[in-house]
């Protein structure tokens, strides 16, 4: 994880090394990947300081970042991997494929 940024990022990679980047607007909170593939298809949306998004199966775990510390109103757990860099796993818990967080 590089963290949040703008403008140019730079970095050096070794031959036949990869990178995934996920590149999006700046929003206060939004989910940047999942624990399962490098392209997923991600569903979400944040009004009014809720973002409220769709698990694909039971289980899985998306990973957000927020500019403030999270907390989970419904549908999952979440647990902080980088405070620092905002950084959360979000765990898909009970029978709901949907979650919301704060």
């Amino acid at each position: 994880y590089l963290g949040l940024g703008a403008g140019v990022t730079q970095f050096e990679m070794e031959p036949h090394e990869a990178k995934v980047l996920f590149i999006t607007e700046e929003a206060p909170i939004a989910v940047v990947g999942v624990d399962d593939c490098l392209c997923p298809t991600i569903q979400q949306h944040y009004e009014a300081g809720i973002l409220e998004g769709r698990f694909i199966k039971k289980g899985e775990t998306v990973y957000v970042v927020a500019k403030a510390p999270i907390r989970a109103i419904e549908g999952c757990a979440v647990t902080p991997i980088c405070k620092e860099q905002g950084l959360y796993a979000v765990t898909q818990i009970g029978e709901s494929l949907s979650y919301s967080i704060k």
